[in-house]
């Protein structure tokens, strides 16, 4: 019966071609292909990139330039401050005729400064109550605003922000630094130091009876102009109390600076420490030594809360200084237009650059899918030419080698038996791998590493593969580049057969040469003070049988044979850095060695002497 071969594939194809219509209704279409979604997904991290750098160049030049500026006012308020509480507080200067003084010392020293400091345009000193002392230069801060943003006394250094309305919405921008004004002389400083150095000491380590009168009469010349005439007889119910006398040059402090202390006013008076004084005198008369000790811890926090206004009133004003941050911001405004107009440019650039190079991928894809559609109509002989050497063209190698083994499949089910194809099929690699033996002359190579398995019984594991490996590694390159195979490792020993038509030179001259490289390797080693290890090998060749031995789930191609073992069991009589060959592999190769034949040896398996023969390195 004849077939029309041309009419039944032209039918395979009209199938096919037919198929193709009919599942291209469910083809899916292209509403965002690959180059939009790599322009639209690198403009979004470009412009989220852009906005994270433009906020962190602004607020970094923001940071710098008013560092620079907040630390020029700050010494600008410091300098001030040193020479504005003469101003403020009345009890340092004798005179107004000092303190107008000191007004046009300070008038000076900011006329040189502002002239120097184009930027700071106003100086304002306030008092502790918030009332405005001095203002020099530009009347740019109001009082309304300095109450709006400087509430109560001012302790710690800050700053704030000014916007100030000119002509034609002309609007100017000012940073307002805010230091405060601290006493750093006068009685009310003195005492917070002595009372710290003194009471303190008194009341958590104690002072004996001859160390506070000691104290007493040096704090009576201290302040014999602050203290009442009582404090300084010896008859007086005053005298040598460490505590009565605080309390008087604080009451006196407190007058001069005309200072209330509102619900705490009674601490200013004698009666509470006369009592407490009384009450310590009958506790220690009923030997009530706990009740002493706590009135003298009341004296002590009471004394204390003294103290604590005495540092709070040291708190004299605050001083302001004004400076302009306007042209400041002009500049960086300007940088970050300069930086956002290079970015627009870059990112102009990029885009056309991923639309030019993204065509080359869209236009292979198409290519791919052009080639999947003429397959698909039943054009099986079609070829994807893409010559671009990257991922697309990789896949259009796999899908043409995937085409030819589709259509060699198609082709081979008309040859082949039912049987053998559902052999294949079914997986039964069992039937297929195991068997098929050959005989084949090889000559083989067997190295040993002498006294390995003692080193590596002293050292650790780690070392003891390291220092193998570099052995294994030395002597593999040797027998690749000598043609030969590496059947296996086995210990500290390598197993190689050469089956090139110069398998017995080849064989020989790897030996040599692993010879020659363990010496000089050895040498490297020793002047390390590295341990070294030499090796014995032995030389065979003839008839082995060669094939897959072993079990349906784990095979092996092998070399089985007499052969095999004779060259083994010449490696393991070989000394150190001896290669030992069989008369055989002498005598098949060139003889373009050196070697000796030396008394025959009986091996294990052998009836007779065995003929070796050294090779000489």
């Amino acid at each position: 019966m004849n077939l029309n071969w041309d009419a039944i594939v032209g039918k395979f194809k009209n199938l096919i071609g037919r198929n193709f219509k009919k599942k291209s209704e469910n083809v899916r279409k292209v509403t965002l292909g690959i180059r939009s979604r790599v322009i639209i997904g690198f403009s979004l991290i470009f412009l989220l990139v852009l906005f994270v750098l433009m906020v962190f160049t602004y607020f970094a030049q923001m940071n710098i330039v008013l560092t620079e500026k907040f630390h020029k006012a700050s010494s600008v308020s410091g300098i001030i401050g040193n020479v504005s509480e003469f101003l403020l507080e009345k009890s340092l200067v004798e005179s107004q005729l000092e303190r107008e003084s000191q007004k046009n010392f300070i008038i000076s020293a900011l006329e040189d400064f502002l002239r120097l400091n184009s930027e700071v345009v106003e100086v304002v000193i306030l008092n502790g109550s918030g009332k405005m002392v001095l203002s020099f230069g530009s009347d740019v801060l109001s009082l309304k605003k300095i109450k709006s943003e400087v509430k109560g006394s001012v302790k710690k250094q800050f700053y704030f922000d000014l916007k100030v309305k000119g002509k034609e919405k002309d609007n100017k921008d000012y940073k307002v630094i805010v230091q405060p004004i601290v006493q750093s002389s006068g009685l009310l400083i003195s005492v917070n130091n002595d009372f710290d150095d003194l009471v303190k000491k008194l009341h958590e380590k104690g002072l004996s009876s001859k160390d506070q009168e000691y104290y007493y009469s040096k704090l009576i010349k201290k302040y014999e102009k602050f203290l009442p005439k009582e404090f300084l007889s010896k008859d007086s119910k005053f005298y040598g109390d460490l505590h009565f006398l605080f309390l008087s040059l604080y009451k006196e402090a407190f007058n001069k600076r005309g200072v209330n202390l509102g619900k705490d006013s009674y601490l200013l008076s004698d009666s509470w420490l006369q009592n407490a004084k009384r009450d310590i005198n009958r506790y220690l008369g009923e030997g009530n030594l706990t009740k002493v000790k706590n009135t003298y811890d009341k004296i002590y926090e009471n004394l204390c809360r003294i103290r604590e206004y005495g540092e709070e009133f040291r708190y004299l004003g605050a001083s302001l200084v004004v400076f302009d941050v306007t042209k400041m911001l002009l500049e960086i405004n300007k940088n970050l237009k300069l930086l956002f107009f290079i970015f627009v440019g870059v990112y102009i650039l990029s885009v056309l650059a991923i639309y030019w190079l993204s065509g080359f991928y869209v236009k292979n894809i198409k290519e791919l899918e052009k080639w999947a559609i003429q397959v698909s109509n039943g054009d099986l002989g079609v070829r994807c030419n893409i010559k671009s050497r990257d991922e697309v063209g990789r896949l259009s190698d796999v899908f043409n080698y995937m085409l030819d083994e589709v259509v060699s499949r198609y082709h081979l089910e008309k040859f082949v038996s039912k049987e053998t194809v559902g052999l294949v099929k079914s997986k039964k690699t069992k039937d297929i791998l195991l068997g098929g033996h050959k005989r084949k002359n090889y000559a083989f190579l067997f190295s040993d590493v002498r006294g390995f398995t003692a080193f590596s019984e002293k050292n650790d594991p780690d070392l003891v593969i390291q220092v193998l490996n570099e052995y294994f590694e030395m002597q593999a390159g040797i027998i690749s580049k000598y043609k030969g195979d590496i059947d296996d490792y086995v210990g500290d020993q390598i197993m190689a057969h050469f089956s090139s038509n110069n398998r017995c030179d080849n064989a020989i001259y790897a030996a040599l040469e692993i010879v020659k490289a363990v010496k000089k390797f050895n040498e490297d080693r020793k002047s390390k003070g590295m341990a070294s290890f030499e090796v014995g090998i032995g030389l065979h060749a003839g008839d082995v049988i060669v094939g897959s031995v072993g079990a349906g789930f784990r095979m092996d191609y092998a070399c089985v044979g007499d052969v095999v073992n004779t060259a083994s069991r010449l490696c393991s009589s070989a000394k150190p850095m001896e290669i030992l060959a069989s008369k055989e592999i002498v005598e098949s190769s060139k003889k373009d060695f050196k070697y000796e034949e030396i008394e025959p040896l009986i091996l294990k398996g052998k009836e007779k002497p065995f003929e070796v023969y050294r090779i000489i390195p």
